[in-house]
């Protein structure tokens, strides 16, 4: 099945579930074919973002770096390796010495920062925001941070997660999980959130979502984001039978003046550790589980649908 019908079979809205639910999810009527065609064009998007360049279904490795010399390359005698064919026995190193990481090349290796050929450059310096990318052949690397950690962060643009990838399955879409709630805002809030390496840090909480499943009221904790959304780390009675153990995430449109919003849970998505090896994703606060079944959404990804 291509992915085009698994979308289609996937996506469809059952006439039944959008009458029955439409007077308790939204205060005006929904126009349901648009709503088909917003989700339509969300899955699309979401499909486009993991194949980017960018996305997650390209990442190869995840290096991290002790102070001076870290040496990359195919061989095995160097700290970091990276088997493949496109990756010079020695590459050269990465450099980490007082918070900051130099990338040097080996002789004769063509290593771009910038689009332009170095043979040494900072790829992190504790100051930006979007550390630069560098390129050898098919390969690309940036510099991330983890709590004290910096670490090499390796996309693989031929990589072959990329063409075995196919589509995610998930829920039927139905408008009962389009839900309105109201945002109650909290000054200079924070939320201890922990990812999967086990780090725990401190992270800027805007407020609490309200809202109500089948005459129950439930809140979660939002997290800033940048531009105009919100993200939620959430859990429910699905993790781990349906969808992934550790829960999954929503990016939803900040409350209007009057604190109203809608939190859309066909819109949750699956942490990017369920597509690589390679992600360091936060986990819910004990806050965010949830104890419904939230049948909507993402499913559990399973490489070759």
């Amino acid at each position: 099945m291509g992915f085009t019908q698994k979308l289609i079979r996937y996506t469809t809205i059952s006439i039944v579930q959008v009458v029955l639910s439409c007077s308790v999810t939204s205060a005006q009527p929904l126009d349901v074919d648009s709503y088909k065609m917003e989700m339509n064009e969300f899955y699309q998007k979401r499909v486009h973002f993991l194949k980017a360049p960018n996305g997650w279904l390209n990442l190869a490795g995840l290096y991290w770096l002790k102070k001076g010399r870290n040496y990359f390359g195919r061989d095995s005698s160097n700290e970091l390796v990276y088997e493949a064919d496109a990756v010079p026995p020695k590459a050269g190193y990465f450099l980490l010495k007082k918070g900051k990481v130099q990338w040097v090349s080996s002789k004769g290796v063509s290593v771009k920062v910038d689009n332009k050929l170095i043979l040494r450059a900072t790829l992190y310096d504790g100051n930006s925001h979007t550390p630069p990318v560098a390129a050898l052949s098919s390969l690309r690397w940036s510099i991330i941070k983890r709590d004290s950690l910096l670490g090499v962060r390796l996309r693989d643009l031929d990589h072959p997660a990329l063409t075995q990838f196919t589509a995610i399955e998930n829920y039927p879409l139905d408008t009962m999980w389009r839900i309105h709630a109201k945002f109650v805002a909290k000054e200079n809030d924070s939320l201890r959130i922990s990812n999967m390496m086990g780090q725990t840090y401190m992270q800027k909480s805007p407020g609490k979502i309200h809202f109500t499943i089948a005459g129950v009221d439930y809140t979660l904790d939002a997290l800033e984001n940048t531009g105009d959304d919100l993200f939620i780390i959430f859990a429910d009675l699905t993790n781990g039978l349906e969808t992934y153990g550790s829960g999954r995430y929503i990016y939803i449109s900040k409350a209007d003046a009057n604190g109203d919003l809608i939190i859309d849970f066909n819109k949750s998505i699956n942490p990017p550790c369920v597509f690589t090896p390679f992600a360091t994703c936060p986990v819910p606060p004990r806050q965010n589980r949830l104890q419904v079944n939230v049948v909507a959404g993402e499913m559990r990804y399973r490489s070759g649908l």
